[in-house]
């Protein structure tokens, strides 16, 4: 760090600890150039994700909107993907090729669920991380939301689809029915479910893709 009081301070990501660390780092040197980096405008706070599935709170409250936590606490935000730090020049950069120098950088990008490479992963496998689109999904099937929901009652169920219960989430539902009903009645419903119309199919990944287009409701 420079021997001055205006260090240029790098917050690589939104973590938690980051953006804590921002009121005493501000408090301490309010001359330093602070920068929070992160790919995402907004950063969930992870501890109120059982909350909110739950519907206790929104998905703002669980939010916080980076541009204006910034703009509140006198330090600057550039949205951007890190993918470098040469600790040697003391320069981070970014996906779009900004090299951004720094006195101080404190690393806080938390962690991710995708891991495609993993053999299998993206058929049968849902990341939990990032939040946004597993939260909403978990919330939607929790809440039960009228609007949203099938009627399973219906003889026609032909726009929903289910995994094969063979792995993953799916067989994990399964063998709670399994346990609450029996083998023979879960049979039988599973029967029933493929008689009028559900559609198998291998993995997660592929209910997800007819949800986002539109060909299945569920």
């Amino acid at each position: 760090m420079t021997s001055d009081d205006d260090p240029r301070i790098l917050l690589l990501g939104a973590g938690h600890a980051n953006l804590l660390a921002v009121r005493l780092l501000r408090a301490e040197l309010p001359q330093a150039g602070i920068t929070v980096i992160d790919a995402a405008a907004q950063a969930n706070y992870s501890g109120m994700f059982p909350g909110y599935v739950a519907g206790h709170y929104s998905i703002d409250e669980m939010r916080v909107d980076l541009t204006r936590f910034s703009r509140s606490h006198g330090i600057s935000f550039v949205q951007g993907r890190i993918c470098g730090i040469d600790p040697i020049a003391r320069k981070a950069t970014l996906q779009d090729g900004t090299r951004m120098s720094y006195d101080l950088a404190v690393l806080d990008v938390g962690s991710h669920g995708a891991m495609p490479e993993i053999p299998g992963f993206s058929d049968h496998a849902i990341p939990i991380k990032p939040l946004d689109g597993f939260g909403a999904r978990l919330r939607v099937y929790i809440l039960h939301d009228a609007q949203t929901r099938p009627d399973l009652n219906q003889p026609d169920l032909s726009r929903m689809a289910i995994a094969k219960p063979l792995y993953g989430t799916t067989l994990t539902h399964y063998t709670v029915l399994w346990k609450l009903w029996g083998p023979e009645r879960l049979k039988q419903w599973h029967r029933d479910w493929r008689r009028r119309g559900v559609k198998e199919l291998p993995g997660n990944a592929a209910v997800k893709n007819l949800v986002a287009t539109g060909a299945c409701r569920a």
